[in-house]
């Protein structure tokens, strides 16, 4: 086989490649993210994987008499309305807490958040359904059958998808899908950007 010929076929092999990667089955995503996913969408402002930094009370007063939260984040992979790399802060009313699962330090997420209000507050899109967690790596979501769960350190990049529960807002609350099933982060990033700009 001459070398063009051989080098041909390699770039059609990793353009096929590609091709497959940014492919992605809305029925999968749907595993995911849930049956509103196309809603959660449209309806967010802002949609990420991050890393939080810090979760802090805002100081309360005569110009701010709600109890604020704010909330630090690493953008890591950025979908939509945010940069990769940068730092971001968002403002919270703390009683919407009760709503989404706390999130902590160090913890890795895909989040989907509200444009801020006129007061600059959001909170994530749908409650916990607008929050996705994520493993060390962050990136790939998998939903997952609750023994594949011990075989994470053998898979890096395995993300376990987890609905959590909203009396008990613990990570160790949060059980494992019951169906196993792989969707890269890639696929989910492009089908939530082509579900907001419609």
């Amino acid at each position: 086989m001459s070398a063009f010929r051989r080098i041909s076929l390699l770039a059609f092999v990793c353009l096929a490649s590609f091709c497959a990667g940014q492919v992605f089955d809305p029925a999968d995503v749907t595993r995911v993210l849930g049956p509103h996913w196309r809603h959660m969408s449209r309806a967010s402002g802002t949609v990420f994987t991050g890393t939080v930094i810090s979760v802090a009370a805002e100081p309360t007063g005569k110009q701010n008499p709600l109890p604020i939260a704010v909330i630090r984040f690493r953008v890591n992979e950025a979908i939509v309305g945010v940069q990769p790399g940068q730092t971001i802060a968002i403002r919270e009313w703390a009683g919407a807490w009760s709503m989404h699962r706390a999130m902590s330090p160090g913890e890795r997420l895909l989040i989907f958040l509200y444009p801020p209000s006129r007061m600059g507050l959001t909170s994530p899109v749908g409650g916990r359904q607008g929050q996705v967690v994520l493993n060390a790596r962050g990136d790939l979501i998998m939903s997952s059958l609750p023994e594949f769960e011990a075989s994470e350190k053998e898979n890096p990049p395995i993300a376990v998808l987890k609905r959590c529960s909203a009396r008990n807002q613990e990570r160790a609350d949060c059980a494992p899908i019951s169906h196993f099933h792989r969707i890269t982060l890639q696929q989910l990033a492009r089908a939530i950007r082509n579900a907001h700009g419609k």
